[in-house]
């Protein structure tokens, strides 16, 4: 439709372009799972109503980055710019239409969102301050050398 080959650019391009779209679409998912009032249709609403104008910035303010590529003479810019654009496009179109309908209609309910493994909920799960400082603890290295000795050794 654009005229695009595929090549390393708008690979790349693709890649970047997923990470965007990912980004929009779990803002909204997290929203309406952190929303335990209500119906469906009524934490939808609320998830648009504080997470989608924040989306929407966001997603305005990347295409005003990207803006410029457009007036390139340069090919590669251009194929940047225009892959770039339209995953734009979809990533919000899907975060802030598609995504909030589908929740709406088959969401999960309030009080659904417990891990099947270990049965805690998503804060009791984040609270866990105890086992993350001894994973750091237990993380650290091991090893007596200090920074001066790892830095001399490094430099013969």
């Amino acid at each position: 439709m654009t005229g695009l080959y595929i090549n390393a650019v708008t690979y790349v391009c693709l890649v970047i372009s997923v990470g965007l779209i990912v980004d929009f679409l779990l803002h909204i998912v997290l929203r309406y799972v952190e929303t335990t009032r209500g119906s469906k249709e009524d934490r939808v609403k609320q998830t648009l109503e504080t997470m989608g104008a924040s989306i929407l910035l966001g997603g305005l303010s990347t295409l005003l980055g990207i803006l410029p590529l457009a007036f390139s003479t340069s090919a590669v810019m251009r194929t940047i710019f225009t892959g770039l654009c339209a995953m734009l496009v979809l990533a919000i179109s899907h975060g802030l239409i598609l995504l909030p309908v589908l929740l709406s209609m088959v969401g999960p309910l309030p009080g659904s969102n417990t891990s099947s493994t270990t049965g805690e909920s998503v804060g009791e799960m984040h609270s866990s301050t105890d086992s993350d400082s001894d994973f750091w603890e237990s993380s650290k290295c091991m090893h007596s050398d200090s920074v001066s000795d790892l830095h001399l050794k490094a430099s013969f």
